[in-house]
This record gives C-alpha cells, structure tokens and sequence, in this order.
C-alpha cells in the first residue's frame, strides 16, 4: 500500500528530521539501470537546475531490456474518455509509476487515493500534482526492465472479461470522473463523461459478446460515488463563505 508507505515516511522524516528530498518507488518485478539514481541526481541538481527539484516528478522509460535500441522517451496523454494515448509534444500527463521518483513537498499536499485497489492510481497521483503546479518528465538515461511485463495475477486465462479487465476499467471510470468533478469542477464533464463512458462499455460488451451485467460490476466496483464528496464539501464551503459575508 503505497499510501501508508507515504504516511510512514513523512512521519520518520519529520520526527528524525532525515532531511529527504525525494522518494523513489521502484516495484519488486522492476529492475532499474546501475545508473538510475546517478541519471536522476544529474538531471534535477545540474541539467534542470534552474527549475527547483522539489517542483519534479521523474521516471524513466521501462524496457524489454537493457541491451534494447529503445532512446524514445515514453510520454503520455489522456484521452477525454481517460485511455493512454502517446505524446508527441514534449510534455507527459502521467509516470511510469513502476520505477519513478516523486518529490517529498507532492505528498505534504496530496497522497495515493486508498479507494483506488489497483490501476490508474499513478494516473490520480500526477492529475493533482499537475493541478498542484508540479512537473513531469521522462528522463531517457533512467532505463528500467520489467521482468513481469504483462503479466497479473489478476488476469484469469480463459476468461474473456477477466478480473484485470474488471478492475481497469473501474479505476479509469473513479479517476476521470473524479478529475473532471474535484480537479477541473465541472460537473457537465464529469458526467458527459458518465455518460460516453457506459455507452462506450456496453457497445463493447455487446460486440465482444461478454455479458452486460459487466457494466454495474465495474460500476460497483469503481465506488465513483465517493467523488461526490468533493462536490458537496466545496459547495458547503462555498455557503459557509456567503454566509460569513453577508
């Protein structure tokens, strides 16, 4: 749980006053470059210096293998609907969270969502801390291998609509949703998006012949409806402070 790893670690860094800057989340199937560490240090303290390094998020591509020709940066966009695209302008909406660096001073304001069980929580994490004013960037020379690509212990052989399925798409579903409602505060998106969103689920089922019933599965699994908190809290504040004026 990488919240309460979070939580443990700025209550260390506070109480023993350890003086750390960042925090590097490596998974336990990645293997990161000899000079990962070295490559992120160079390019906070001496290639970007001129922007603060506690205003970074850095991560490096994640390859097949070391040996591997791959010198492309590996950037994302995501679509209104909340699928990853490529990026081609420069700039990353989200990390490669299996191996990336994130600064101390994100999770003084932010933290991963603990409503999020698997997938797209790296997506939540970078939506705020973009809204937050922090940086993103992929740093070519922070190569790291995954030894498990492509495989979870949630994705069930044989089963067309498998738990991992499951599981994604209710995560795509709480995070955009949440991001148009919490980050952007607009309601007309987030539910225009409610809306695409099943109708774009239930075509799908119907043309893969998978059973309908998936849809009020994702629903129910995704609780989106605890973004709505975020909604009310902001209109109650927005009251308490008409009120206080009047």
């Amino acid at each position: 749980n990488r919240k309460d790893l979070v939580d443990k670690l700025l209550l260390l860094n506070e109480n023993n006053r350890f003086g750390i800057s960042h925090v590097a989340f490596v998974d336990d199937d990645i293997i990161i470059s000899s000079k990962w560490f070295e490559s992120a240090s160079k390019f906070l303290y001496e290639d970007n210096a001129r922007i603060p390094a506690e205003n970074h998020i850095i991560y490096g591509p994640i390859v097949s293998s070391f040996d591997a020709d791959n010198e492309l940066l590996q950037l994302y966009r995501l679509t209104f609907l909340g699928h990853f695209n490529a990026s081609f302008d420069g700039m990353t909406s989200c990390v490669n969270i299996q191996a990336a660096i994130f600064p101390l001073a994100l999770f003084r304001k932010e933290n991963f969502d603990p409503n999020i069980m698997f997938g797209y929580e790296d997506v939540d994490l970078c939506n705020r801390a973009i809204y937050q004013g922090f940086i993103l960037d992929c740093v070519i020379s922070m190569k790291a291998v995954d030894t498990l690509c492509g495989i979870s212990s949630l994705a069930e052989g044989g089963v067309q609509f498998s738990a991992l399925n499951l599981q994604i798409e209710s995560a795509r579903l709480y995070v955009t949703f949440k991001k148009y409602l919490c980050i952007e505060k607009s309601k007309f998106k987030a539910y225009y998006f409610f809306v695409i969103f099943f109708l774009h689920l239930i075509a799908h089922l119907v043309k893969t012949r998978n059973s309908i019933a998936n849809a009020f599965l994702i629903y129910k699994k995704s609780k989106v409806w605890l973004t709505l908190k975020c909604s009310s809290h902001e209109t109650r504040n927005r009251n308490s402070n008409i009120r206080g004026q009047s």
